[in-house]
């Protein structure tokens, strides 16, 4: 029966709400807050991520309901899906990618290790075509160096 009572009470508050009652507002959401906190870090994993869902969320129904577009029933769920679609949204955002600035300083160094091993690659890729030519024969070492060097085609050497 209390359960019942809780539930009518609740949609009177959000009619009330969708109203713009400033109580109203204040009174579902500090029901819901600490629900909210709770589905809001079990879905980012992050204290301070769950936080920022939490505040975007009350922020966004703070202002469908003084627009007269809030919920009318069901605002626990209502609220739970926003965040889930905020936070969904976030991840596929490019500024999802931003780094720390420990992982910044940390990838600091990484461009002049990618340029080392890259040299070293260009260096053992160089010596690596430096010994197969010196496999062949002058005059196919001659004929690979006109056609793929210099671009010549093969009709053009026979002449």
């Amino acid at each position: 029966m209390h359960e019942q009572r809780s539930a009518d009470i609740t949609l009177a508050q959000l009619e009330l709400a969708n109203q713009g009652d400033e109580s109203a507002i204040a009174r579902i959401l500090v029901e819901q807050l600490s629900y909210w906190q709770r589905a809001a870090l079990s879905i980012a994993r992050n204290e301070h991520e769950a936080d920022d869902l939490v505040q975007d969320t009350i922020v966004g129904l703070i202002g469908a309901w003084r627009r007269g577009a809030g919920p009318a029933s069901n605002v626990r769920a209502y609220g739970t899906a926003m965040m889930r679609n905020a936070y969904a949204s976030a991840m596929r955002s490019p500024r999802s990618k931003a780094q720390s600035f420990h992982e910044i300083e940390a990838s600091a160094a990484l461009p002049a290790v990618h340029q080392n091993l890259d040299e070293i690659d260009l260096s053992n890729e160089l010596a690596a075509v430096r010994r197969a030519l010196d496999t062949l024969s002058p005059e196919h070492r001659e004929v690979l160096n006109a056609t793929v060097a210099h671009g010549e085609k093969p009709a053009e050497l026979v002449e």
